[in-house]
């Protein structure tokens, strides 16, 4: 995503000045080589996170985790985006059939119905959320 771009590079020019900018060096942690421990340190202060601001289960009371991000991510670009599954899924490096079955279950058929209709160009409004 265009966003994430400049943050990127921030990150690694930050990192660089400390010596961790190389391509072997990871993202977030780069000091930590071991890869499971920073993914600890990551899901501890995650969770801390979520602790803190009352958000650790989601609306059907199921647990949040880091993969709930990707979740969220994928929902937001089928709700929000004028995007084809195809598009989608190739770049979440999943299938359709994914998509379909793990991510737009809770998606109706009524759902954004006049973009069905529509000739003009597509809106970039929400029409309906997720229960």
């Amino acid at each position: 995503m265009p966003t994430a771009v400049s943050v990127y590079e921030r990150l690694r020019t930050r990192h660089s000045r400390r010596g961790l900018g190389g391509q072997e060096h990871y993202v977030f942690l780069p000091e930590k080589d071991n890869r499971q421990v920073a993914q600890q340190i990551i899901r501890r202060q995650f969770n801390y996170v979520l602790e803190r601001a009352d958000l650790r289960k989601n609306a059907l009371g199921e647990l949040r985790t880091i993969y709930s991000l990707r979740h969220t991510a994928i929902m937001f670009r089928l709700l929000l985006g004028d995007i084809d599954l195809l598009t989608l899924a190739r770049n979440c490096r999943t299938s359709v059939e994914m998509i379909d079955r793990f991510y737009a279950k809770s998606l109706t058929a009524e759902m954004n119905l006049d973009r069905l209709h529509n000739t003009r160009k597509p809106s970039r409004r929400v029409h309906d959320t997720i229960a």
